[in-house]
């Protein structure tokens, strides 16, 4: 359900780019965090792109809970893979406990999974399946609707180029075919549909 929110809301918007800022701020004003800050690190962008580490704090004795989420990312990212792997990120602060990496241990593992080649890696866990699933709703994020009919329309006829289309979106290039196909719409929907959306 705060998937499906998340996305309505941004599906309407006509302009791009779609800051990550904004995304960070619509889950604050939707209630799911209270603070949400971002860091840009030193890590091994081949094993590691960013991570989220949420924790509530008290700042008065037995006052209300504070929801925080900071998220690395490995600053040697490029510009625009920052902005994907930062809204990825920030999905998964709608992820239900079934989905996330509870443990340092579970979090270990799940680095230590996505780090092997597919073809020798063991089967997925929900939450290591739930984390490489999570760049569509991301690209969608990035995309919305409106956005990915209108570059639909301008790339069909021919008054921009893909890589044209992906720079206005501010995505990495080799996901604007996929945005943009016939395909991904239903993708997003299913992913919806199975987070109960």
């Amino acid at each position: 359900m705060l998937l499906k929110a998340l996305l309505d809301h941004f599906d309407s918007y006509t302009k791009l780019h779609i800051e990550v800022d904004s995304v960070a701020a619509q889950l604050v004003e939707m209630g799911i965090q209270d603070e949400i800050s971002f860091h840009l690190v030193s890590m091994n962008e081949n094993v590691l792109r960013g991570l989220l580490y949420r924790y509530t704090r008290h700042d008065v004795p037995y006052g209300d809970p504070v929801f925080c989420s900071e998220i690395c990312l490995a600053k040697s990212l490029p510009y625009e893979w920052r902005r994907i792997v930062a809204v990825k990120e920030l999905l998964h602060i709608t992820d239900t406990e079934a989905e996330t990496a509870e443990s340092e241990a579970a979090v270990e593992k799940l680095v230590v999974r996505l780090a092997m080649p597919n073809d020798v890696r063991e089967e997925d866990t929900r939450s290591s399946l739930n984390d490489r699933t999570h760049i569509i709703p991301a690209l969608a994020v990035l995309v919305p609707k409106e956005c990915r009919t209108l570059l639909r329309r301008m790339v069909e006829g021919q008054k921009i180029t893909l890589p044209e289309a992906a720079k206005m979106a501010r995505i990495p290039e080799r996901y604007i075919e996929f945005v943009l196909s016939d395909v991904f719409d239903d993708i997003v929907n299913a992913i919806v549909e199975a987070n109960g959306g």
